[in-house]
């Protein structure tokens, strides 16, 4: 969590230096650290990515299986 407010402390005050309005991005962010800090958001986002990685071996054992990629 400190990593994500970090994050967050420093793009408000980036938004508020380039004139953007305090109040909007304070119903963002909280919004937004809701979302982050959600357990099970962040098992779908690790499942996500397992579920990818495993296509991408998937797909390259295929291509070295019809000899589209050769291994050095």
């Amino acid at each position: 969590m400190d990593t994500y407010r970090a994050e967050l402390n420093g793009l408000q005050a980036r938004w508020i230096e380039l004139g953007g309005e305090a109040n909007a991005l304070d119903k963002m962010s909280t919004s937004i650290l809701d979302v982050e800090m959600d357990p099970g958001m962040k098992a779908l986002r690790d499942m996500e990515r397992e579920l990818k990685l495993q296509k991408r071996l998937r797909d390259a054992q295929s291509k070295i299986d019809l000899g589209v990629v050769q291994i050095a």
